[in-house]
């Protein structure tokens, strides 16, 4: 994105927080690259700063009317206006959709959000009874139903951003991994599920009718082997 041949940045720079969430730490990326496109035009004697287009990126049901009220604080700093013209906007969609005209961003930034899934994996049924995750007692096709549905989601989300993303664009994804000796990645959840199971069962009589109908949707890849038969 940036090169001295080219006289720094581009004149408008767009830039998408992917899975913005709505508290403080959404405004902190932009903050923080902000301060970096800054310090290199200082480095190398660039006066004319570009203007920066944010996109913050959510579920619709997401607190954007917060972001916007931390936004008024954000556009100032130590009590004046930045130099920096920055114009921030709200894009209320899933990011497993198309969400961008064809190269139109210079970068894309996702922080701990990939790793959800866009929907229940398929063929989960009564195969994970009792589990609102991947458990110790889940049987592998509840382990390769999710990897399934994550390779799908990710394949989709490059793709997208692949044909979003102008040439000579960057995106840095932030997300939860795993070894892949570590199986389950949080076991907290197996302990919540039993709990759950346990109220469950002191409240009704006939239990074998009983079955969890939660599913928690977070998976978490591993490098070392391919997404569907990891588990």
């Amino acid at each position: 994105m940036f090169t001295q041949n080219n006289n720094g940045f581009p004149t408008c720079m767009k830039i998408v927080d992917l899975g913005c969430a709505s508290g403080p730490n959404t405004l902190f990326l932009i903050s923080h690259i902000l301060d970096t496109i800054k310090d290199l035009c200082n480095n190398y004697n660039l006066k004319n700063l570009p203007q920066l287009e944010v996109f913050l990126n959510d579920l619709p049901q997401n607190d954007f009317n917060n972001l916007f009220k931390l936004n008024t604080d954000f556009s100032r700093e130590n009590g004046k206006e930045r130099k920096i013209e920055c114009f921030v906007y709200g894009v209320p969609a899933s990011f497993y959709g198309r969400l961008f005209p064809t190269n139109s961003l210079h970068f894309a930034y996702s922080s701990f959000s990939v790793h959800w899934l866009s929907q229940i994996p398929e063929g989960l049924g009564k195969n994970n009874n009792e589990n609102i995750y991947i458990a110790p007692n889940s049987p592998p096709q509840v382990c390769e139903a999710y990897a399934k549905q994550f390779q799908k989601d990710f394949s989709r989300f490059l793709s997208l951003r692949s044909e979003e993303i102008t040439s000579g664009g960057r995106m840095v994804l932030a997300f939860v991994g795993r070894n892949v000796v570590a199986k389950y990645v949080f076991q907290l959840l197996a302990v919540l599920g039993e709990t759950l199971s346990d109220m469950v069962a002191q409240v009704i009589t006939n239990y074998g009718m009983f079955s969890i109908t939660i599913h928690l949707l977070p998976y978490h890849p591993c490098m070392e082997s391919n997404f569907a038969s990891e588990c």
